[in-house]
This record gives structure tokens, sequence and C-alpha cells, in this order.
């Protein structure tokens, strides 16, 4: 029994270290891909930053003088 369990556990290491080494190789992508999928996420990144900056700076009230009288 106890060598059974030991020849299904090699077998299953086994097939999943190849499983790993095969697949990456056919569903990585290329260099360029990669770097262009960085550049995509960091335009995302600067233009929610600039819509949260835009939408914080319509709420705060302009700049009043002290001397303008309040309405």
């Amino acid at each position: 029994m106890h060598v059974s369990l030991w020849i299904i556990l090699a077998c299953a290491s086994a097939c999943s270290l190849v499983s790993t080494f095969t697949s990456s190789a056919r569903t990585s992508m290329p260099r360029i891909d990669t770097r262009e999928l960085r550049r995509r996420r960091h335009l995302i990144h600067v233009l929610e930053a600039n819509a949260r900056l835009v939408r914080c700076t319509s709420l705060v009230p302009p700049h009043s003088d002290a001397n303008d009288p309040q309405p």
C-alpha cells in the first residue's frame, strides 16, 4: 500500500512539473506585449488620478477674499 501511494505521488508531481514547464512556454506573452500592457496600465492609472483631481477641485469652493462681502 505504501509503495503504490509513493508511486502515485511521484507521478502526480512529475505530471504537474511537466505541465508547468510546457504550458508556460506556450502561453507566455512576448516581451513587447508585456511592455505595452504595463504602459496601458500606467496610462489608466494616470487618467484615473487626473479624474480624481478634477472631481476634488470642482468640489472646493473658489477662494474668497476677506474684503469681499458675504452674500
